[in-house]
């Protein structure tokens, strides 16, 4: 497995650390780290790991579980740390799968990716455009983040790496996803699913997609004893709920990125929709965690 942010000899230490524990003492060190890793992106575990090592150690167990036989690997989670930890939001969107159809499925790293463009980019490189990242997810991180789509600017994209990114079906998909398969591989990882959302804490998700629903995969496989149904907010289905820390979170079913527009569903109609929606539950969070 090669990864653009970790050097191998770091990966294979926490890989052949992960190895050598039994299921009982690997399951008692991810649970460790979801209780030790809440607020602070340097803090450290008992066990010594980082939160990108920790991130590492879940890929790992996720390689083990299927024997090692995978293709295209998604390693999601915290392009920075840093930034992400520094919001106040923390926001983290979640997503079914990735479409990698016509790409090498090889294992990538999201998280080194969305860093190098960023670094990149700051340099002022002229990078290959990318529709997923430069619009589609742009747009919808522009409109929580000024609250509005008209404004959207190219040569001014939003800063991604204040954000969290989980795929739920870890390994290469396409534009369409089986539905069978994805409530079988998160029933599979909902362990795992739940020890990186700790590791995250984040206040607010968004939960991208309605047809086989993540946030509704979250909440009945993974989250099912702290995501409860509330009102809909703006609009959206919501679920709140409180993490291990004693914080608490919304989680909202928005559209999928990609969503087509049609004659009752347009551009302005959708990003003003998600503005609100975000801007109500941050206002929610304020009162409720001060």
């Amino acid at each position: 497995m090669s990864q653009t942010d970790v050097s191998d000899s770091e990966y294979q230490s926490v890989s052949a650390r992960a190895s050598q524990l039994s299921k009982a003492q690997q399951a008692n060190l991810l649970a460790e780290l979801a209780q030790e890793l809440s607020g602070q992106s340097k803090k450290v575990d008992p066990a010594g790991l980082s939160i990108t090592q920790a991130e590492d150690a879940l890929f790992d167990e996720i390689w083990r579980r299927t024997a090692g036989q995978v293709t295209g690997l998604c390693l999601d989670g915290l392009p920075s740390p840093e930034q992400y930890f520094k919001d106040p939001n923390r926001t983290l969107f979640v997503f079914k799968e990735a479409n990698l159809l016509g790409a090498d499925k090889q294992t990538q790293d999201i998280r080194g990716k969305l860093r190098k463009r960023s670094q990149r980019r700051a340099a002022g490189e002229r990078i290959k455009w990318e529709p997923w990242w430069d619009r589609k997810v742009a747009l919808f991180a522009h409109a929580i983040q000024l609250g509005d789509w008209e404004s959207f600017q190219y040569k001014e994209l939003p800063n991604l790496l204040q954000y969290g990114f989980i795929e739920l079906k870890r390994t290469a998909g396409g534009g369409n996803a089986n539905d069978a398969l994805m409530k079988h591989l998160v029933a599979r990882d909902a362990d795992l699913l739940r020890v990186q959302l700790e590791l995250y804490k984040p206040r607010i998700i968004l939960a991208c997609g309605k047809s086989t629903s993540p946030a509704v995969l979250l909440s009945s496989l993974v989250l099912q004893d702290k995501a409860v149904p509330v009102d809909p907010i703006e609009g959206l289905k919501a679920w709140t709920g409180t993490w291990s820390s004693g914080e608490r979170f919304i989680m909202l079913e928005t559209l999928h990125p990609s969503f087509r527009i049609t004659k009752t569903l347009n551009q302005q109609g959708v990003y003003q929709n998600l503005a609100r929606a975000y801007a109500s539950a941050q206002a929610q969070l304020l009162r409720d965690n001060g």
